[in-house]
């Protein structure tokens, strides 16, 4: 019984920081030194356990017990803010963006602030946009009666957390001012983006080359 004990709550502890600190490594590397780690723990336990007492052996059962499912906690969730690297997230992050991006960069004049824009924003971005509308994409295009769309070509995370990411996309812009022709504009932009629990929500928007 002090043996399973012991090699239980150790293989938890092992299983759980192994995933802590191994999160992109194969699953079967976590498996082999999930073993290595019941075998050590049932080792541990037979040299402690040989010639102690009751109380002994309930206080180091005890403190193994308590340390093992802090590890494992700890193991299991991760830290707060961990990279996410798997491809079906970062493709969720960038169609998130596109997504973002075309509505804020596509609108026609007389048509300021519009709340299927805003619902895919946060702040400081959400804030700028409900007092601006299009002047945040494009200063002077409420008053100047700018009409402008935008296509995003292509995409890819600069970076990601399981809160934060930055896309960087490249847009094709289509923009219309006055009785003047169309000019197409391709240009890069960096895109920020927050989670805020249930979906990805662009919260800055600025060209490559723009400091924050």
């Amino acid at each position: 019984m002090k043996f399973t004990l012991f090699t239980v709550a150790g293989g938890v502890a092992g299983l759980g920081l192994l995933t802590y600190l191994f999160g992109a490594a194969g699953w079967w590397l976590i498996l082999a030194a999930f073993a290595l780690m019941l075998m050590a723990g049932w080792a541990v336990a037979r040299w402690l356990m040989r010639g102690r007492s009751l109380f002994l052996d309930v206080t180091a059962v005890l403190a193994v017990v308590a340390v093992s499912a802090t590890a494992a906690v700890v193991g299991f969730l991760g830290p707060a803010d961990q990279p996410a690297q798997d491809t079906v997230g970062r493709n969720t992050v960038v169609a998130a963006a596109r997504d973002a991006v075309t509505a804020l960069m596509t609108f026609t004049p007389g048509h300021g602030f519009t709340q299927s824009v805003a619902d895919r924003l946060a702040d400081p971005l959400l804030t700028d946009y409900r007092g601006s509308g299009p002047d945040v994409v494009l200063i002077g295009a409420v008053e100047s009666g700018t009409t402008m769309s935008a296509a995003v070509v292509a995409g890819a995370v600069d970076r990601q957390t399981s809160r934060s990411a930055r896309v960087l996309l490249y847009v094709n812009q289509t923009v219309t001012t006055g009785g003047q022709p169309a000019q197409q504009i391709p240009v890069a932009q960096w895109a920020s983006l927050v989670h805020d629990g249930s979906a990805w929500l662009l919260s800055d928007l600025r060209p490559v080359g723009v400091q924050n």
